[in-house]
């Protein structure tokens, strides 16, 4: 399991952003978003990535170009 604590969480769904996020991953997949408190009794050997002075959001797809400027 992971835990990411971001210091602010855009979930990309136009909801208000969260503070003090945490991101439980399991198995690649995010399973659970809280704003938990520190420690939050995580089982031993959990990875802690300490995002708290960082946002987190959705990966971004640019899908802006100008397909008429390369003569397709």
């Amino acid at each position: 399991m992971k835990i990411v604590r971001a210091g602010t969480l855009i979930d990309g769904t136009g909801a208000p952003a969260v503070r003090d996020a945490v991101i439980q991953i399991d198995n690649g997949r995010i399973e659970a978003v809280t704003t938990a408190g520190p420690g939050a009794g995580w089982p031993s050997g959990t990875e802690v990535i300490d995002a708290s002075n960082l946002t987190v959001l959705p990966g971004l797809i640019d899908c802006h170009d100008h397909l008429a400027f390369h003569g397709y």
